[in-house]
């Protein structure tokens, strides 16, 4: 796909250049510095849609303990859960990075949106994440008749890392053969292969689209104890060579951002392994425009979708 074919959304093009100056100093800070930049940099009451309950816990599971927000309407029927994973490179990002997509979730459909505030990365490096990811969901399977909750019908959801953290869970949960049924995954321009940054998007778009090739250079630095795990298929899902039994899987790309082609050819490779899979790529977006919906009508448009997309795994 030619850069010359696309033409980059006005909106975000102004967000780019008004948050320029904001992060040209970024790579100064410290990371509990980036870590509260960008948790609220995007996050405003605009995006804040209201939603019954929003209530925050830490969980106890097979000896961990991680923090979760559970958004749901008041509503008596059974619930289909959708557990959403955020972004940030397993560096950076918290219960707050997707509060506001979250929210838009439990408010459009009848479900139970489960957030998790995995351990991040370099105090707890690969696979501290997965852990996390894996015991919530084990978690919910096992909380369904308490928390009224359909374990037959969950959604995996997830951007950047997130998506990343979705395709591996969803792999490791089927190898455990546990209760529970994950009926769809939805990675979000997800991370798919961190054996090489070599794409024709990392060449195109490696600088000043919102994520740079030296960022996630970096994110592998410190996710990774070396670089030879990043050749695992539960570090770069692209690898993976046995996908049966695999979920129905929506792969959704940026145009502008360094991460389309390796998740086109995610979603290439499920398609030609017989996985019942969809691209959707928004091709006017740069990556984290998730975040952006305040301020470009496009991505407002694709979030949107993305909702629905997500409301339709059950109907």
């Amino acid at each position: 796909m030619d850069k010359s074919h696309q033409e980059l959304s006005p909106g975000t093009a102004q967000l780019i250049k008004k948050f320029r100056s904001i992060f040209k100093n970024f790579v100064n800070l410290t990371l509990d510095e980036k870590r509260s930049t960008l948790d609220s940099i995007y996050m405003t009451d605009k995006q804040k849609t209201p939603v019954d309950t929003v209530n925050d816990k830490e969980i106890s599971w097979n000896g961990l303990s991680i923090p979760i927000r559970i958004y749901h309407m008041n509503l008596m029927n059974r619930l289909p859960v959708v557990l959403y994973f955020h972004g940030g490179g397993w560096v950076l990002g918290s219960l707050d990075s997707q509060d506001a997509l979250c929210r838009l979730i439990a408010s459009r459909h009848e479900c139970v949106v489960i957030s998790v505030g995995y351990r991040l990365a370099p105090e707890h490096r690969y696979p501290a994440a997965i852990e996390d990811c894996l015991a919530v969901l084990e978690w919910t399977t096992s909380k369904a008749e308490v928390g009224n909750w359909d374990i037959r019908q969950i959604v995996l959801a997830g951007d950047s890392a997130g998506g990343n953290l979705a395709a591996v869970v969803s792999k490791l949960f089927r190898k455990k053969n546990l209760a529970g049924k994950i009926i769809h995954q939805i990675l979000i321009y997800p991370v798919t292969d961190l054996s090489q940054f070599n794409t024709q998007s990392y060449q195109s778009y490696g600088t000043g689209y919102c994520l740079d090739k030296k960022e996630m250079m970096w994110f592998r630095k410190l996710y990774l104890t070396n670089e030879n795990e990043s050749s695992n298929p539960y570090v770069s899902p692209l690898l993976e060579t046995d996908f049966q039994g695999y979920n129905q899987t929506t792969v959704i790309t940026a145009g502008f951002d360094v991460l389309r082609d390796e998740g086109m050819k995610f979603y290439a490779k499920l398609r030609d392994n017989g996985v019942k899979t969809e691209l959707i790529n928004f091709d006017s977006l740069t990556h984290s425009f998730l975040r952006f919906t305040e301020y470009d009508e496009n991505a407002m448009d694709a979030v949107s979708q993305i909702v629905e997309i997500i409301g339709s795994s059950w109907i």
